[in-house]
Protein backbone atom coordinates (compact mmCIF):
# COMPACT_ATOMS: atom_id res chain seq x y z
CA UNK A 1 0.00 0.00 0.00
CA UNK A 2 1.59 2.96 -0.67
CA UNK A 3 1.24 6.44 1.52
CA UNK A 4 -1.69 7.96 -0.33
CA UNK A 5 -3.52 4.91 -0.35
CA UNK A 6 -3.11 4.94 3.16
CA UNK A 7 -4.44 7.73 3.43
CA UNK A 8 -7.22 7.30 1.59
CA UNK A 9 -7.70 3.97 3.51
CA UNK A 10 -7.81 6.16 7.16
CA UNK A 11 -9.66 8.40 5.65
CA UNK A 12 -12.60 6.39 4.51
CA UNK A 13 -12.26 3.45 7.21
CA UNK A 14 -13.11 6.65 10.13
CA UNK A 15 -16.38 6.95 7.78
CA UNK A 16 -17.39 3.36 8.91
CA UNK A 17 -19.38 3.01 12.01
CA UNK A 18 -16.63 0.93 13.49
CA UNK A 19 -13.86 3.01 12.18
CA UNK A 20 -11.09 1.34 13.86
CA UNK A 21 -7.51 1.79 12.34
CA UNK A 22 -4.85 -0.21 13.30
CA UNK A 23 -1.86 1.86 15.55
CA UNK A 24 0.68 1.18 13.14
CA UNK A 25 -1.50 2.76 10.24
CA UNK A 26 -2.63 5.78 12.78
CA UNK A 27 1.65 6.29 13.14
CA UNK A 28 2.47 6.13 9.40
CA UNK A 29 -0.29 8.78 9.24
CA UNK A 30 0.95 10.79 11.72
CA UNK A 31 4.42 10.90 10.36
CA UNK A 32 3.03 11.56 6.84
CA UNK A 33 1.97 14.51 8.50
CA UNK A 34 5.29 15.56 10.35
CA UNK A 35 3.21 14.41 14.22
CA UNK A 36 6.16 12.52 15.28
CA UNK A 37 4.88 12.37 18.90
CA UNK A 38 1.94 11.35 18.08
CA UNK A 39 3.03 8.50 15.58
CA UNK A 40 5.57 7.20 18.73
CA UNK A 41 2.02 7.02 20.83
CA UNK A 42 0.20 5.56 18.16
CA UNK A 43 2.44 2.26 17.61
CA UNK A 44 2.30 1.13 20.87
CA UNK A 45 -1.38 0.68 20.96
CA UNK A 46 -3.02 -2.30 19.15
CA UNK A 47 -6.05 -0.81 17.17
CA UNK A 48 -7.94 3.18 17.31
CA UNK A 49 -11.29 4.42 17.34
CA UNK A 50 -10.81 7.67 15.92
CA UNK A 51 -13.44 10.86 15.36
CA UNK A 52 -13.67 11.26 11.96
CA UNK A 53 -13.08 15.06 11.94
CA UNK A 54 -9.55 14.15 13.45
CA UNK A 55 -8.38 11.30 10.60
CA UNK A 56 -9.72 13.98 7.99
CA UNK A 57 -7.89 16.64 9.45
CA UNK A 58 -4.52 14.32 9.63
CA UNK A 59 -5.06 13.11 6.34
CA UNK A 60 -5.28 16.59 5.01
CA UNK A 61 -2.04 17.64 6.85
CA UNK A 62 -0.30 14.85 5.45
CA UNK A 63 -1.67 15.41 1.70
CA UNK A 64 0.23 18.80 2.18
CA UNK A 65 3.16 17.62 3.61
CA UNK A 66 3.67 15.08 0.65
CA UNK A 67 2.23 17.74 -1.43
CA UNK A 68 5.44 20.36 -0.24
CA UNK A 69 8.05 17.81 -0.59
CA UNK A 70 6.94 16.66 -4.07
CA UNK A 71 5.75 13.18 -3.59
CA UNK A 72 4.34 12.29 -6.91
CA UNK A 73 1.84 9.51 -8.01
CA UNK A 74 4.28 8.08 -10.32
CA UNK A 75 6.59 8.15 -7.16
CA UNK A 76 4.16 6.42 -4.66
CA UNK A 77 3.32 3.39 -6.95
CA UNK A 78 7.14 2.48 -7.25
CA UNK A 79 6.95 2.04 -3.35
CA UNK A 80 3.94 -0.44 -4.36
Amino acid sequence: MTDRELIDYCEAQSQTPRGMISGEMVSRLHELAGQHGAARIARSQGWWTLPSEHVSIVCNLARSCMKAVGVSDSAEKGKA
